[in-house]
């Protein structure tokens, strides 16, 4: 079974490579983005390895929080985004 991360961050410095973090984030396993810099992901990794993985492609200074998500509820989000979390929510 996989586990359910939601991934957040905020990149502080103007100019920032967000393609790094967002290639980290896809790396994790199958995901979908919630918000701008919001993710949810379905992966094998474990939530230490996963935030290992993802913290290496930011600065000192950016934060990064990853959640190991047992439920969820969500609402107005786009349909592809909501039909995604549902199709691997339990796999």
């Amino acid at each position: 079974m996989k586990n359910n991360f939601f991934v957040s961050y905020d990149l502080m410095k103007q100019g920032q490579n967000y393609e790094a973090i967002e290639d980290a984030i896809k790396s994790l396993g199958d995901w979908a983005r919630v918000t701008q810099s919001f993710f949810y992901v379905s992966t094998s990794f474990s939530l230490k390895e996963a935030f290992d993985r993802v913290n290496k492609s930011i600065d000192k200074n950016d934060k990064l929080m990853i959640i190991d998500a047992k439920n969820a509820y969500w609402i107005h989000l786009p349909e592809k985004v909501s039909t995604h979390i549902k199709e691997n929510w339990n796999r």
